[in-house]
């Protein structure tokens, strides 16, 4: 099983959204909706879709929004 951890920082606290998107622009999957707290917080994405089926290998990015910030990464999953 393959594991992503995404760390970050908020300097107050704010709700907090982090979805992963596929090529197409389709949400893959929400790992995390919900306020926190000011400080350092890390994300963990076990590569499952929304259904609990493991993803193709591929490009995927993720999106974290805090409040007014939104912050979009690509990454790669290989199997």
């Amino acid at each position: 099983m393959q594991i992503t951890q995404i760390r970050f920082y908020l300097a107050e606290e704010a709700p907090v959204t982090f979805k992963i998107y596929n090529l197409l622009g389709e949400v893959v999957t929400e790992v995390l909706n919900q306020p926190m707290p000011a400080g350092v917080h890390v994300v963990y994405w076990h590569g499952r879709d929304a259904s609990g089926q493991d993803v193709a290998s591929g490009v995927y990015f993720y999106q974290l929004t805090a409040a007014n910030h939104i912050s979009t990464r690509r990454m790669t999953v290989l199997k």
